[in-house]
């Protein structure tokens, strides 16, 4: 399975860009919904995840993940707060 944190954008691109934060900030980020979404997975449990759409900056339909053997995280913030980062091995 591969999991991307850049789905854990709280905020559309426009709404960032508004209210004077990126990506970046951990602040912009829902850290406990994806920290609470790893320990699930960790589990075997499935998970229902947001999804962010670069190409345009806004949130799309969520998506199901079903936990496998192995599963790759990609994105900003993954050691962002402890919670988050004892999700990794």
């Amino acid at each position: 399975s591969q999991l991307c944190l850049d789905d854990y954008h709280r905020l559309a691109r426009d709404e960032r860009r508004r209210r004077g934060v990126t990506a970046l900030s951990p602040d912009a980020n829902d850290l406990t919904l994806a920290a609470t979404h790893l320990a699930a997975l960790r589990r075997g449990e499935r998970i229902e995840k947001p999804v962010y759409r670069h190409e345009s900056g806004t949130h799309g339909t969520p998506e199901v993940v079903t936990p496998t053997g192995v599963l790759f995280v990609t994105g900003l913030l993954g050691f962002a707060t402890p919670e988050l980062a004892e999700q990794f091995d």
